[in-house]
């Protein structure tokens, strides 16, 4: 007759799993939110990033620099005022708003909450909507909070559950 067999649970183990997913699941959303917030909410407020998420064009992009219609256009003004051509900005007071990092992670999902008031006014005669370009991502950006969040959902099941050996 044999003794006894030891069986080594690997990774999580399976009895303590159901108790600590949802707590673990917030901890990775939050992170992914994180993640997001540092790593990717910046590229939104360059021109390389309004091509990147298929910005609709605002008014006096497509016109001459310098003409009379350029001047007088939204960008003519910017530009001239501030001395940039940035999307999603004018002053700069809405991107230095959205700097304050504010996650709010549940098991399902993770809210950056951005307290940018002026980016959430729409024309009602214009097609432009600032706070769905601001939240947009693209397929890789995704595929990559996808990977992140698996990586630190392991990690926070690990770290939680442990593993242990069980005589049978």
């Amino acid at each position: 007759m044999i003794g006894g067999i030891a069986i080594k649970y690997r990774g999580p183990e399976p009895t303590t799993v159901k108790r600590k997913l949802n707590p673990a699941k917030r901890k990775a959303f939050g992170e992914i939110g994180r993640i997001w917030h540092r790593s990717m909410r910046p590229q939104h407020f360059t021109r390389e990033g309004a091509r990147k998420y298929g910005y609709l064009p605002r008014a006096g992009e497509q016109a001459v620099k310098g003409s009379k219609r350029w001047k007088r256009s939204y960008t003519g003004r910017k530009e001239r005022k501030y001395g940039h051509r940035d999307p999603l900005v004018y002053t700069g007071y809405s991107r230095m708003l959205t700097r304050l990092q504010d996650v709010r992670a549940s098991s399902t999902r993770a809210r950056v909450v951005m307290r940018a008031p002026a980016l959430n006014l729409q024309n009602p005669h214009s097609k432009i909507r600032m706070r769905e370009e601001l939240t947009t991502i693209t397929d890789a950006e995704a595929n990559t909070l996808v990977t992140w969040y698996g990586r630190h959902l392991d990690k926070e099941l690990s770290r939680r559950c442990g593993s242990r050996t069980k005589r049978v």
